[in-house]
């Protein structure tokens, strides 16, 4: 059967923050999926989501060599 749109989106939105095992990053997660969800939506090209993960994930890796001590949120 069909499923509504929240919970098209929310759904695997969890699946992938519970996916990496940080309870502070969580809902900054499920947030971030859903934009990605969304942006695939939009486009309808999986390139596009995995463009913006990988940006994300560059971005959280140059924080980290760069000596920024903390980046969870908060």
């Amino acid at each position: 059967g069909r499923v509504g749109y929240a919970l098209a989106l929310l759904a695997p939105a969890i699946v992938f923050s519970a996916m990496h095992a940080n309870v502070a990053s969580f809902l900054p997660l499920v947030v971030l999926a859903v934009v990605f969800s969304v942006g695939y939506e939009r486009t309808g090209h999986i390139g596009t989501t995995i463009v913006a993960h990988a940006l994300f994930n560059l971005n959280t890796i140059v924080l980290l060599v760069s000596g920024v001590s903390d980046i969870t949120p908060t």
